[in-house]
């Protein structure tokens, strides 16, 4: 494929995507006059698993085209062309690449959550104490600051998880997309 062609379509598609999916979530809602949102995934008829919190189907509009520039990305490439299994050794190495991700941030992402859930909480204690005093309030402080702290925490590292994951995963991807191809030796 040609470099000006490939280049148009990496921007022409996600624009296109980005408009799509803004007309009609746009459209849905001057239809029906709310925000259109999610608090479910339905898998099939029997699995569906609830989220903790609605989601906007407005973020549509931003992940839409960076999931098209991304398979467009893919699906031009020359070595990705070329070869006969480079779909298996993309969504490997895809796969591989989310797994370690993720579970690297999440590890790092809960101890940074837990180190700061418990200076927040020591920091707010202190603080309240300082003015009203000790005894009761020391313990309901603590234990306020010490809830507020792991939420703010595991929400913040659980989304900085997910995201490093799949930035780790994407970049394992890119690697294995320019890394040039290697023969086997045989002696």
């Amino acid at each position: 494929m040609e470099k000006s062609r490939r280049m148009k379509l990496l921007w022409l598609i996600p624009l296109i995507a980005a408009i799509l999916f803004a007309l009609f979530w746009g459209i849905w809602f001057l239809k029906t006059g709310s925000e259109p949102i999610t608090d479910h995934l339905r898998w099939n008829e029997k699995t569906v698993i609830h989220l903790p919190f609605a989601v906007s189907r407005f973020w549509d509009i931003l992940f839409a085209p960076i999931w098209a520039f991304l398979f467009v990305f893919l699906f031009t490439n020359k070595r990705f062309i070329e070869e006969k299994n480079s779909g298996f050794g993309v969504f490997f190495y895809l796969a591989i690449g989310l797994f370690a991700g993720l579970g690297t941030s999440l590890g790092a992402g809960l101890a940074f959550g837990l180190g700061v859930s418990l200076l927040f909480g020591l920091i707010f204690s202190l603080c309240a104490n300082f003015g009203i005093g000790l005894g009761v309030i020391l313990a309901s402080s603590m234990g306020v600051g010490l809830f507020f702290g792991l939420g703010v925490g595991l929400v913040a590292g659980l989304g900085t998880s997910l995201g490093a994951g799949l930035v780790f995963g994407l970049g394992i991807l890119m690697k294995f997309i320019f890394s040039p191809k290697t023969k086997s030796r045989t002696a």
